[in-house]
């Protein structure tokens, strides 16, 4: 079994995003202490966006990796690892369904989680779909059972009755004409895309907005099963008491948390599913990103940029290192004094921005 390059594959190459400057973000005031955030002097860069597409595909539902004849497509292989990747063969592909002339690839590996949902999938399927009225061919989106958020979130943007090519794991499908997004190979991650933009300023003009945003919000990770903060807790009471309401995001439905960051002025929070609702935010709200050291990850960074929001983050040293799994799991810890002083300049600053 031979490996490939999409561009190799495929039939016809669409550039979405051809590496044209993104409108800069409005900056944030001059803070104290700066060095505890790891981005000071690191500029993000504009991102070429691709989307292939391939004629005659079969697609892996348990892996989402894409083969073309007997090879396997190397970009579709987001996550795995490489005895994953080298175990896909083809194998009695199921025959193209009514109706699914053309699928989009509406999701990698990780699309049941929150984050890659939104800044991944959403993307690529609103890229396709807004491309959709140039060609005849009627359109499909390959999806596994969707969850409610996933459901809102097409629907919010008006994909809600684009016919589905329902994935089933352990299954694999032959795809007459597949459209494969870069958006969902993960590097556009970490690069700005005025595509991506353009979804996300369609998923906040979709959610009403009565008046100036005023809310402060702290996004808490009490419900989360790996990276907890040990110190939250006290955190927590420090900021309920400096005015903030404490939100669990995962209690809610996709609408309602739109609905409420799409009237915070200012959002702090770990870094973690949750913050991805800053997508929701109106241009020139406030972002304050809280991070261990050991696993600086600057997505929520380009997030914001996309969206035109001011953003802050702030790393930490564990000062008890150690913990099981990898550095992305493991539990961590802050200084709940600073990250309030920081709080409070930032909102001594909001009368000025």
């Amino acid at each position: 079994m031979t490996a490939r390059r999409l561009a190799e594959a495929a039939d016809r190459i669409v550039i979405v995003d051809p590496k044209r400057p993104v409108r800069p973000p409005p900056s944030m005031p001059a803070l104290d202490r700066p060095q505890t955030n790891p981005f000071i002097g690191d500029a993000l860069k504009p991102m070429r966006v691709r989307h292939y597409l391939l004629r005659d595909a079969v697609l892996d539902a348990t892996t989402m990796i894409l083969l073309s004849g007997e090879a396997r497509l190397r970009e579709t292989a987001y996550c795995l690892g490489e005895e994953t990747w080298g175990a896909v063969r083809v194998h009695d592909p199921a025959p193209p369904a009514p109706g699914t002339d053309r699928v989009v690839i509406g999701a990698n590996l990780w699309a049941a989680n929150y984050f890659h949902w939104v800044v991944q999938s959403l993307p690529a399927i609103d890229a396709a779909l807004r491309r959709r009225d140039r060609s005849r061919r009627p359109v499909s989106v390959a999806l596994h059972a969707e969850a409610p958020f996933q459901t809102a979130a097409l629907e919010i943007l008006g994909w809600g009755d684009v016919p589905r090519l329902r994935l089933e794991m352990g299954r694999q499908y032959a795809l007459p004409l597949a459209e494969y997004s870069e958006f969902l190979s993960g590097e556009p991650v970490f690069g700005l895309s005025a595509s991506e933009a353009a979804t996300f300023a369609r998923l906040r003009a979709a959610i009403p907005l009565a008046g100036r945003p005023r809310r402060r919000i702290y996004v808490a990770r009490t419900d989360a099963a790996a990276r907890r903060m040990r110190s939250e807790a006290a955190l927590i009471d420090r900021l309920a008491a400096a005015g903030f309401e404490i939100v669990v995001p995962g209690a809610l439905t996709f609408r309602q948390q739109a609905a409420l960051f799409r009237e915070a002025r200012l959002v702090v929070g770990a870094h973690g599913a949750g913050m991805t609702n800053i997508v929701f935010c109106e241009p020139g709200a406030v972002i304050l990103e809280l991070m261990p050291a050991h696993n600086v990850n600057g997505c929520y960074r380009t997030v914001a940029a996309l969206c035109g929001l001011r953003y802050w983050a702030d790393a930490y040293p564990d000062p008890s290192p150690g913990g099981d799994g990898p550095p992305h799991v493991r539990d961590w810890d802050l200084d709940v004094d600073h990250v309030a002083w920081r709080a409070a300049a930032i909102l001594r600053h909001l009368g000025d921005i």
